[in-house]
């Protein structure tokens, strides 16, 4: 039978292990690369146009990193427009990268009001998961939630387009 002081310093040096091993596991993952390639007009009604963001993301580990979520803020000329939300929807191949579009409604007001040309920050971060089943258990549990912030500025001249 393990006497209490026995059991002190058996569960002292459990939890060390446990947590170089969480804390080991968790540094050795490269953040993905981020970066906005383009903003460009979609489609457009008398109340609203839309304006889509190529987003460059790259992952520079040798596995593969699940995207999560996309969050983002959309300003026209210093005011919020928009507030968005995207599901991740994607995997970064190991040592790979992809494109994903992140849409934006500018309401009408906010083009017509300027003559047809707007100054635009889009502002924005992604959670993803690091890979193995310990980080995928601490993600769950929103313990640990890995993200990487995104942002841009621009001009976009409406009535040109």
């Amino acid at each position: 039978m393990i006497q209490p002081p026995e059991r002190s310093a058996l569960l002292i040096a459990c939890v060390l292990i446990v947590s170089t091993l969480v804390l080991g596991g968790c540094s050795s993952v490269t953040k993905p690369k981020v970066a906005v390639e383009s903003a460009a007009l979609g489609a457009m009604s008398d109340e609203a146009q839309v304006l889509d963001f190529a987003i460059r993301l790259d992952n520079e580990n040798r596995e593969p990193l699940e995207l999560d979520e996309f969050q983002y803020t959309l300003t026209i000329n210093g005011d919020t427009v928009y507030r968005g939300r995207r599901s991740g929807q994607a995997t970064l191949s190991a040592r790979g990268g992809k494109s994903i579009s992140i849409p934006a409604v500018i309401p009408a007001e906010a083009f017509t009001a300027n003559g047809g040309g707007v100054t635009y920050a889009l502002s924005g971060r992604v959670w993803y998961r690091s890979p193995g089943e310990l980080a995928d258990i601490l993600f769950d549990a929103g313990l640990v939630r890995p993200s990487v912030s995104f942002g841009t500025e621009g001009r976009l001249d409406l009535a040109a387009e």
